[in-house]
Protein backbone atom coordinates (compact mmCIF):
# COMPACT_ATOMS: atom_id res chain seq x y z
CA UNK A 1 0.00 0.00 0.00
CA UNK A 2 2.63 2.37 0.74
CA UNK A 3 4.20 1.49 -2.27
CA UNK A 4 1.31 2.29 -4.28
CA UNK A 5 0.72 5.09 -2.64
CA UNK A 6 4.03 6.45 -3.78
CA UNK A 7 3.49 5.70 -7.10
CA UNK A 8 0.68 7.53 -6.74
CA UNK A 9 1.85 10.53 -5.78
CA UNK A 10 4.87 10.21 -8.28
CA UNK A 11 1.96 10.02 -11.14
CA UNK A 12 -0.10 12.65 -9.87
CA UNK A 13 2.95 14.47 -9.34
CA UNK A 14 3.98 14.43 -12.93
CA UNK A 15 0.51 15.41 -14.25
CA UNK A 16 -0.03 18.45 -11.83
CA UNK A 17 3.78 19.26 -13.66
CA UNK A 18 2.13 19.47 -16.78
CA UNK A 19 -0.93 21.05 -15.91
CA UNK A 20 1.23 24.13 -13.90
CA UNK A 21 3.36 23.52 -17.30
CA UNK A 22 0.27 24.16 -19.52
CA UNK A 23 -1.70 26.76 -17.39
CA UNK A 24 1.46 28.75 -17.03
CA UNK A 25 2.45 29.09 -20.70
CA UNK A 26 -1.41 30.07 -21.32
CA UNK A 27 -1.91 32.19 -18.14
CA UNK A 28 -0.20 34.76 -20.30
CA UNK A 29 -2.42 35.12 -23.12
CA UNK A 30 -5.56 32.72 -22.56
CA UNK A 31 -8.79 34.08 -20.93
CA UNK A 32 -7.88 32.30 -16.76
CA UNK A 33 -10.60 29.74 -16.87
CA UNK A 34 -10.27 28.59 -20.26
CA UNK A 35 -6.04 28.28 -19.27
CA UNK A 36 -7.73 25.91 -16.41
CA UNK A 37 -9.60 23.82 -18.62
CA UNK A 38 -6.71 23.34 -20.87
CA UNK A 39 -4.39 22.31 -18.15
CA UNK A 40 -6.90 20.17 -16.01
CA UNK A 41 -7.57 18.13 -19.16
CA UNK A 42 -4.20 17.47 -19.95
CA UNK A 43 -3.10 16.58 -16.22
CA UNK A 44 -6.67 13.52 -16.15
CA UNK A 45 -5.30 12.02 -19.63
CA UNK A 46 -1.32 11.73 -18.15
CA UNK A 47 -3.17 10.85 -15.17
CA UNK A 48 -5.50 8.30 -16.40
CA UNK A 49 -2.37 6.34 -18.11
CA UNK A 50 0.00 6.33 -15.30
CA UNK A 51 -2.26 5.28 -12.89
CA UNK A 52 -4.12 1.96 -14.71
CA UNK A 53 -0.54 1.13 -15.92
CA UNK A 54 2.01 1.78 -12.66
CA UNK A 55 -0.08 2.45 -9.89
CA UNK A 56 -3.29 -0.15 -10.23
CA UNK A 57 -1.54 -2.36 -12.15
CA UNK A 58 -4.48 -3.04 -14.89
CA UNK A 59 -4.94 -3.12 -18.62
CA UNK A 60 -6.75 0.28 -19.48
CA UNK A 61 -10.25 0.02 -20.53
CA UNK A 62 -12.80 2.32 -22.02
CA UNK A 63 -14.80 1.46 -19.15
CA UNK A 64 -12.29 2.50 -16.69
CA UNK A 65 -11.27 5.62 -18.46
CA UNK A 66 -15.36 6.82 -18.62
CA UNK A 67 -15.07 6.29 -14.89
CA UNK A 68 -11.18 8.33 -14.49
CA UNK A 69 -12.24 10.95 -16.45
CA UNK A 70 -16.23 11.39 -15.04
CA UNK A 71 -14.63 11.19 -11.57
CA UNK A 72 -12.01 13.51 -12.48
CA UNK A 73 -14.23 16.13 -13.93
CA UNK A 74 -16.24 16.51 -11.05
CA UNK A 75 -13.10 16.83 -9.23
CA UNK A 76 -11.86 19.40 -11.55
CA UNK A 77 -15.37 20.61 -10.79
CA UNK A 78 -14.50 21.28 -7.41
CA UNK A 79 -10.93 22.04 -8.02
CA UNK A 80 -12.18 24.71 -10.05
CA UNK A 81 -14.52 26.24 -7.02
CA UNK A 82 -11.60 26.07 -5.05
CA UNK A 83 -8.87 27.67 -6.92
CA UNK A 84 -11.18 30.21 -7.93
CA UNK A 85 -12.70 31.08 -4.62
CA UNK A 86 -9.12 31.34 -2.86
CA UNK A 87 -8.41 33.69 -5.83
CA UNK A 88 -11.25 35.80 -6.05
CA UNK A 89 -12.50 35.98 -2.56
CA UNK A 90 -9.38 34.96 -0.12
CA UNK A 91 -7.08 36.91 -2.68
CA UNK A 92 -4.48 34.21 -3.27
CA UNK A 93 -2.32 33.82 -6.30
CA UNK A 94 -3.69 31.48 -8.87
CA UNK A 95 -0.87 29.32 -8.97
CA UNK A 96 -0.21 29.04 -5.20
CA UNK A 97 -4.31 28.18 -5.08
CA UNK A 98 -3.95 25.51 -7.73
CA UNK A 99 -1.36 23.56 -5.60
CA UNK A 100 -3.50 24.11 -2.38
CA UNK A 101 -6.22 22.63 -3.91
CA UNK A 102 -4.25 19.82 -5.83
CA UNK A 103 -3.04 18.75 -2.38
CA UNK A 104 -6.62 18.61 -0.79
CA UNK A 105 -7.99 16.69 -3.40
CA UNK A 106 -5.26 13.78 -4.11
CA UNK A 107 -6.15 12.12 -1.00
CA UNK A 108 -9.67 11.85 -1.93
CA UNK A 109 -8.32 10.89 -5.07
CA UNK A 110 -7.04 7.56 -4.58
CA UNK A 111 -9.19 6.54 -2.15
CA UNK A 112 -11.24 6.74 -5.12
CA UNK A 113 -8.92 5.49 -7.45
CA UNK A 114 -8.41 2.08 -4.87
CA UNK A 115 -12.12 1.57 -3.84
CA UNK A 116 -13.94 2.41 -7.01
CA UNK A 117 -12.30 3.14 -10.35
CA UNK A 118 -9.46 0.46 -10.24
CA UNK A 119 -11.35 -1.89 -7.78
CA UNK A 120 -10.34 -5.05 -8.64
CA UNK A 121 -13.64 -6.58 -6.55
Amino acid sequence: MVKQFGRFLVGGGAATLLQFIVAGSLSFFVWLPLTHVISLLSGIFYNYFHQSKYVFKGKPSYAQFTKFTGYNLFNGGLQSIFVFGLVYHIGLPYMLSLALTIAGLSICSFIVYQNIIFSKR
